[in-house]
């Protein structure tokens, strides 16, 4: 520090770092178990809309209750595959999270770059104070 380096980041203030410009593994998987929109939380607003109009079409088809083959319904179909899409996404949300802090790391929006939450727009625990 005496050749004028700034100082190290602890442990600690890295995570109040990412707190403030990313998103966060654990946010994501509470809205993927609750709400089934963390693509959108994760910046993927076409799949995630997909993703929750398909599950309220499910609904309707799973109630309508249309036989189509051996005493499979429709929705009973169309929600198998869905299940498995969602199911799929429980293992692809840490590098989905990695991805999107990624590329704000890439736009200049990241710790590293040494721009704040307030020089991006973004206020972190102060919002809505």
């Amino acid at each position: 520090m005496t050749n004028g380096d700034p100082p190290m980041n602890t442990e600690a203030d890295s995570a109040l770092i990412e707190g403030e410009w990313g998103k966060s593994v654990g946010e994501a998987y509470l809205l993927w178990v609750l709400l089934a929109c963390h693509r959108i939380y994760l910046g993927r607003p076409v799949s995630g809309v997909l993703q929750i109009v398909t599950l309220v079409a499910l609904v309707v088809l799973v109630l309508g209750g249309m036989e189509i083959w051996g005493g499979m319904t429709i929705g009973g179909a169309a929600a198998v595959a869905w299940i498995l899409w969602f199911i799929v996404d429980a293992f692809r949300i840490p590098g989905m999270v990695s991805r999107y802090n990624a590329s704000l790391e890439v736009r200049g929006q990241g710790p590293s770059s040494g721009t704040s939450g307030e020089a991006t727009g973004r206020q972190g625990a102060t919002r809505g104070q």
